[in-house]
C-alpha cells in the first residue's frame, strides 16, 4: 500500500439473516470470470459481474457506471453450465457494507450458516466457489487501490444439519483529483457476493486448487501488459472422472497507489485435460489497465474523454482457481458478449442503466 496509508480497519460478523439463497439442485452455472472495459478512464461508481439462477433459468448480470464523465462499456461474462446427478449444487448472495475513510483499510468477514434441506444428506463433501460480485458506491465514486474477494471451503455441521461459510472482503480506495470532494473524505461502498456450493460423495468428486500471484508496472508511455497464462494444474487420473470443470476461489489486486480504470480482465478459460497424466492446462487473463492509446480522442464521448490522464503505476494480482472434477455430469463452457452506456454526472449508480442481465442459453 502507498506510503502514509491510514491503518483504520472496519470488520464485522453477520450471519444468516443478510444472506439470500436458492434451492438445491443438480444444475448449475459457475462463474468464470470477467472482462469490463471503458473507452477512456474513470473512478468507480459501480463495477461487478455475476451469473445467478432464476427459476430454471440461468442469467449473466454485468454492472457498470463511472463518475463525473459519461461513457460506454463493453464486457464479456465467462460461464460454465454444469448437470450431475451425484453433485448437489446451492447458490446464492450475500451483501456486505463497508465504511470508513479514504485512505483506509476496510474490511469484513460474514459468516453464513445455510440450512441443508432433509432431501439432501449431509455430505461429506463440500466446497465453495466464488460466483460473481457487484460492487456499488454509496458515497461518491473513487479510484480503487486495493480489493479482496474470497470464500473459505465450506464447513458441513452434521449435528445442526447446517454449512458454516465465511466469505471475506477488503478494500481501499481514494480520489485525489480535481473532481474529487477533498473536505469530506469519508467512503462507503456496497459489496454484493454471490457463493456457489456444491456437495457429493467422496468418490463421486476430485478436488484440487492453483493459486496464482503475479506483478508487473506501466509508464505514461508504455501501456501495462496484463497477467496472461497457461497454468496446468494437477487433476486425479483415474479414468472414473468423465468431465471437468474449474472456478474461483477467490481474487483480488493491490496498487501502488488508488488508479483511474480503463479496463479490468478477470477470467479464468478451460484449455486441455490430460487423462493419461492426470494434468489440466487453463488460461488465466488478468489485468488492471490504467490508460489506453487514443483514449483522449476515440472514445465514445471525446468532449469529455480530452480532460483524461495517463499515470504510471504497479500491481500485483491473485487469483485462487478450484478445479473439480466428476463422474458423470454435461459440461457446456460459454460466454455473454454485452455493451451499456452511462450518463456520468456523478448520479447514484443503483438505477436500472447500471445493470445489464441476459439469459444464457
Amino acid at each position: 500500500m502507498a506510503r502514509g496509508l491510514l491503518l483504520f480497519c472496519m470488520s464485522c460478523i453477520i450471519v444468516t439473516a443478510s444472506a439470500q439463497t436458492g434451492e438445491w439442485s443438480h444444475r448449475a452455472c459457475i462463474w468464470r470470470g470477467l472482462r469490463h472495459s471503458w473507452t477512456y478512464n474513470h473512478r468507480c461508481n459501480r463495477i461487478g459481474d455475476y451469473v445467478e439462477k432464476r427459476g430454471n433459468d440461468f442469467f449473466a448480470v454485468h454492472t457498470s457506471a463511472t463518475g463525473k464523465g459519461a461513457d460506454s462499456t463493453f464486457y464479456n461474462t465467462y460461464y460454465t453450465l454444469v448437470e450431475s446427478p451425484d453433485v448437489f449444487f446451492h447458490e446464492g448472495s450475500t451483501a456486505i457494507e463497508l465504511l470508513g475513510k479514504e485512505q483506509a483499510l476496510l474490511e469484513s468477514t460474514q459468516e453464513l450458516m445455510i440450512p441443508i434441506p432433509d432431501s439432501v444428506q449431509a455430505p461429506d463433501f463440500m466446497t465453495a466457489l466464488l460466483n460473481g460480485f457487484d460492487i456499488r458506491s454509496l458515497a461518491q465514486a473513487d479510484k480503487l487501490q486495493m480489493l479482496n474477494i474470497s470464500i473459505e471451503k465450506p464447513e458441513v455441521l452434521p449435528e445442526q444439519k447446517k454449512i458454516r461459510l465465511l466469505i471475506k472482503v477488503s478494500m481501499v480506495d481514494n480520489c485525489q483529483s480535481l473532481e474529487c470532494d477533498h473536505i469530506h473524505t469519508t467512503t462507503g461502498y456496497s459489496i454484493i457476493v454471490h457463493y456457489l456450493l456444491a456437495c457429493a460423495k467422496k468418490e463421486n468428486i476430485f478436488e484440487n486448487q492453483d493459486f496464482s500471484d503475479r506483478s508487473y508496472t506501466w509508464d505514461k508511455k508504455i501501456i501495462n501488459g496484463g497477467l496472461d497464462e497457461t497454468r496446468v494444474i494437477q487433476a486425479s487420473s483415474s479414468d472414473q472422472y468423465t468431465a471437468s470443470v474449474i472456478g474461483i476461489r477467490s481474487f483480488g489486486f493491490s496498487l501502488n497507489k488508488a488508479h483511474w480504470l480503463v479496463e479490468l480482465d478477470n477470467n479464468i478459460q478451460p484449455n486441455e485435460f490430460r487423462p493419461s497424466d492426470g494434468t489440466y492446462a487453463y488460461d488465466i487473463e488478468q489485468s488492471f489497465v490504467e490508460w489506453e492509446a487514443g483514449m483522449k480522442k476515440f472514445s465514445a464521448v471525446p468532449e469529455l474523454s480530452k480532460f483524461s490522464f495517463k499515470q504510471k503505476g504497479w500491481i500485483t494480482m491473485d487469483i485462487d482457481v478450484i478445479y473439480l472434477q466428476l463422474k458423470k455430469a454435461k459440461v457446456t463452457h460459454g460466454d455473454i458478449e454485452g455493451t451499456m452506456y452511462w450518463e456520468g454526472r456523478n448520479e447514484p449508480a443503483e438505477g436500472p442503466n447500471a445493470i445489464s442481465s441476459k439469459q444464457i442459453k
